[in-house]
């Protein structure tokens, strides 16, 4: 091998960033999850979650090497899914995830189901190994979460999706920070 074939095969395996699949909500949808968490703070001992940082996961790729950027990318554009309404309206505790979660409670769009389904299935192809738990849509509001009394009832958050994201995700000292990398309409 060549010193410029080394170079390049080094180059592609650096990592680039660590990215997910998510669903980004707008500032209307934002500002309801937003006053959500802040109404549920009174009643847990927990961080907030950035408002900025509100999302729903969709499909979480961890590390990414620039070699599978193209494959991700590739198989995001090649998705055919419907806009749906995604309706959260129920406070979970995950005791072992120390997590405060805003789900739905019953109904999961078959639209989400086929998007979640296309994305997994597409991440495989380029190299990621399967997700090992059920899919369910939430969005996580509060971390490190102690102690919480009984959640109160909130009312349903009704979330118009004509759309998804790749988000990267990086670490600094004050805490994490995702930004959008690139959006696919449905």
């Amino acid at each position: 091998m060549s010193g410029n074939e080394i170079l390049k095969q080094t180059k592609q395996s650096r990592v680039v960033q660590r990215l997910f699949f998510a669903l980004w909500p707008s500032t209307e949808i934002r500002q309801q999850l937003s006053k959500i968490a802040k109404s549920t703070m009174r009643h847990a001992d927990a961080r907030r979650i950035h408002d900025e940082n509100l999302h729903v996961t969709l499909r979480f790729l961890g590390s990414v090497t620039e070699d599978k950027l193209d494959c991700i990318e590739q198989v995001a554009s090649n998705i055919s899914a419907n806009p749906f309404e995604l309706i959260l309206d129920h406070l979970v505790f995950k005791k072992r995830q120390e997590m405060v979660w805003l789900t739905a409670d019953k109904l999961v769009p078959e639209e989400l189901v086929t998007l979640v389904n296309q994305l997994k299935n597409g991440m495989q192809e380029c190299g990621f190994k399967p997700e090992k738990y059920p899919y369910k849509p939430h969005v996580t509001l509060m971390c490190k979460t102690r102690k919480t009394k009984e959640l109160q009832e909130v009312a349903p958050v009704k979330w118009p999706v004509d759309a998804f994201v790749l988000v990267s995700s990086k670490t600094w000292q004050e805490g994490v920070k995702y930004s959008v990398v690139k959006e696919w309409k449905l």
